[in-house]
């Protein structure tokens, strides 16, 4: 299992089938049989490199895993506390009623009010409205009473200046 030295000359590699006869051959004693021991050790030492980087891949893979599974399972258990039960909702449903409820009461009795506050305002403006006619009745008919007392006025300052004047020529 050992690496080929620096120095050295890296010899190929052998497939298992070919691993099972350079076995063979070195159990028989062929001169060839260091240099089959030597290419067995270096594809031995590749398989177990392989073999090394695959576990370390796996135990990688495995460990990312583990975390991708805890983090989810966090993930869950602060949702599952997060979450809105159905009482909760049950609770807020009647909150938003009540205040709904409360509401439009609130907005009836305010609509009531200014319908009152209108209907008052309208019944003094028609009472207004009335006293100036009848401010403008009583002013005409004044004016008019004016307009006869002057008409009087004059008719008596002419009567009196006919009596002065048929008094004066009356007079020796």
């Amino acid at each position: 299992m050992a690496d080929p030295t620096p120095g050295e000359t890296p010899k190929p590699t052998q497939s298992p089938a070919t691993a099972a006869p350079a076995a063979a051959s070195a159990r028989t004693g062929d001169p060839s049989t260091g240099e089959r021991l030597d290419g067995l050790r270096s594809w031995l030492a590749q398989v177990d490199r392989k073999l090394g980087i695959r576990s370390y891949i796996g135990g990688a893979i495995s460990i990312l895993a583990l975390a991708a599974a805890v983090t989810s399972l966090v993930l869950v258990l602060q949702l599952r506390d997060d979450s809105a039960t159905k009482e909760d909702i049950d609770t807020l449903t009647k909150q938003l009623s009540e205040v709904s409820r409360e509401t439009t009461e609130s907005a009836r009795k305010d609509l009531d009010s200014l319908a009152v506050r209108i209907d008052e305002l309208d019944a003094r403006v028609s009472e207004l409205s009335s006293e100036s006619t009848s401010s403008g009745r009583e002013l005409s008919v004044a004016k008019d009473d004016i307009a006869d007392i002057n008409s009087q006025i004059s008719d008596l300052r002419n009567r009196t200046a006919d009596l002065e004047s048929a008094a004066s020529s009356a007079s020796p």
